[in-house]
């Protein structure tokens, strides 16, 4: 659902087997990554918000 909401460490979906996520960021956020990392679920930070 693309109106759906994260709460910071909520789980969200399942990889399995070697399978890939694609994620969406609003052009307010601060990539902490490059496109092609390997990140860890639940260890990485992927970006941050920014404010105005």
């Amino acid at each position: 659902d693309l109106d759906s909401e994260l709460e910071r460490g909520q789980l969200y979906g399942m990889i399995k087997f070697g399978s890939c996520t694609e994620l969406y960021m609003d052009k307010n956020v601060e990539l902490f990554v490059e496109k092609g990392q390997h990140i860890t679920g639940g260890d990485t930070v992927i970006g941050r918000l920014r404010h105005e």
